[in-house]
């Protein structure tokens, strides 16, 4: 989505241009796509770090699809105790199933992730569609 300041994150500053400016993305939006890796079971610190920054509720009426990768499908569990407890405290009532991707299925061009199976895209864009 966007690029923010480590800083931003790390000294909690929720009302930085950068923290504005995704609570701005968010609010516009109609379905919250949020992707994010699984390391040691577990979604990393700074995608928290970024929650934590956003207020009560930012999430009520929003429909949320996360998408993770990892490298067993045994971290696909992890997505129902790290995250989505976290999108229920941000008012999300609207979870779509969470969608695990294999780590191997994901390749790095210039510096952004893109999936490369073309089941896992199936699976993205069916989800999608049954909400639009």
């Amino acid at each position: 989505m966007l690029d923010v300041p480590a800083d931003d994150l790390m000294q909690a500053r929720f009302q930085s241009p950068a923290i504005e400016k995704v609570k701005e993305e968010i609010e516009n939006a109609d379905i919250v796509v949020i992707g994010s890796p699984v390391y040691k079971a577990s979604v990393p610190g700074v995608l928290k770090a970024l929650l934590d920054l956003l207020p009560e509720g930012a999430l009520i009426g929003k429909v949320v699809l996360p998408v993770a990768t990892g490298g067993s499908i045994a971290h696909y569990l992890s997505l129902q105790y790290s995250l989505l407890p976290v999108l229920h405290i941000l008012g999300a009532t609207s979870i779509i199933k969470p969608i695990f991707v294999l780590s191997e299925h994901v390749q790095l061009e210039n510096g952004v992730a893109r999936i490369q199976d073309t089941q896992s895209l199936k699976r993205i864009d069916e989800a999608i569609s049954k909400v639009k």
